[in-house]
């Protein structure tokens, strides 16, 4: 019996996603359409036989939860492999060493292995992108130059770590598993996982920070929920479902509770403050006002407005509140007037 655990360079405790992220590497390495060694062939048949190997094992494992009876079904089990699926691997593995890389790239075996990959390196990519370039945006939009200095103090030094992350993800592989006709189930797990992200970035600017409750109340409910959420992800064990858990469902679940509490308010009432703002308002992405009397010092989104042209040619806010489904009062409806 060959080690696979050797010849795909891994642990004996190495979990699935390692054994595949193992698999795709090794593959590509010695593929004969690239590799001309003269023991590329029968090292890319092995490569393939041990992944399908640890694959099988796994469903298998996968299929009887019960520890007991997972051992006393392995004898079965390597009955099964060496009698019949060790020789159906090897088959496949040889069709796919006759393929061409780009086809092999394409097909069934190696898509699989690469749709959740791609998926978190798209995921990990869009956030990378957004600290590189937004950070400085908003702090020089904020806090004019000495705040964009300050930002690039924390991204210089970390250039060569997210440089090569970004050459790593952006070949041509990746997007071909983005962009190609091949990758539609990708592209729709990508799909749910922008419009929920979306949803929920919508959810917290419009409606969560509306709501009468301290910036330190809604980051602890975030936080809170959060991390059980990472907890409870890490029974699971598709990566993809993972990060879903962690970025979809728990900020989702939020956004649901605000949205309930929003959808149905009673009892108005309106409250009335003399408002100033910074003098380069203009300049700056959200634009904040401070009421008289210090007042919702703690709830910024109370204060803050994504459009400043309003607030410039006046000094006073009118404030409706409504109390919510759920109990807790939100904004409904906002004006601005001048008076001496």
């Amino acid at each position: 019996m060959n080690d696979y655990y050797k010849i795909l360079g891994i642990t004996r405790n190495a979990s699935m996603e390692q054994i595949k992220k193992a698999y795709r590497s090794k593959a590509k390495q010695y593929h004969p359409d690239i590799n001309k060694e003269d023991n590329a062939h029968d090292q890319f048949i092995l490569i393939n036989e041990a992944f399908e190997y640890f694959e099988q094992l796994h469903n298998h494992k996968k299929a009887i939860r019960d520890k007991a009876e997972q051992s006393a079904t392995m004898d079965e089990f390597w009955k099964t492999w060496n009698d019949f699926n060790r020789q159906k691997a090897r088959e496949r593995a040889r069709q796919h060493a006759r393929m061409k890389y780009e086809a092999y790239l394409k097909s069934d075996l190696y898509r699989t292995t690469e749709a959740v990959n791609s998926i978190v390196d798209f995921i990990g990519t869009v956030f990378l992108m957004l600290f590189i370039f937004g950070v400085p945006i908003i702090a020089y939009s904020k806090h004019g130059l000495k705040a964009l200095l300050f930002g690039l103090i924390f991204i210089i030094p970390t250039a060569p770590f997210w440089i090569k992350f970004l050459i790593r993800t952006f070949n041509k592989e990746f997007l071909l598993s983005i962009f190609g006709w091949q990758a539609s189930t990708i592209r729709s797990k990508i799909f749910r996982l922008m419009f929920f992200t979306i949803f929920n970035i919508l959810v917290f600017f419009k409606v969560v920070l509306n709501t009468l409750l301290p910036l330190q109340t809604i980051a602890l409910v975030y936080s809170v929920l959060l991390l059980l959420a990472v907890g409870a992800s890490f029974a699971v064990q598709s990566r993809y479902y993972r990060y879903l858990i962690r970025i979809v469902v728990a900020p989702t679940l939020i956004s649901l509770f605000f949205l309930m509490n929003r959808v149905s308010t009673h009892a108005p009432y309106t409250e009335t403050y003399r408002y100033t703002y910074d003098q380069y308002a203009d300049d700056k992405v959200f634009f904040t006002i401070q009421l008289s009397n210090e007042q919702y010092k703690n709830s910024p989104g109370v204060r803050m407005f994504f459009d400043y042209t309003p607030f410039l040619r006046n000094n006073h806010i009118t404030y409706t509140f409504a109390t919510g489904l759920l109990g807790i009062d939100v904004i409904t409806d906002v004006e601005v007037f001048s008076q001496l």
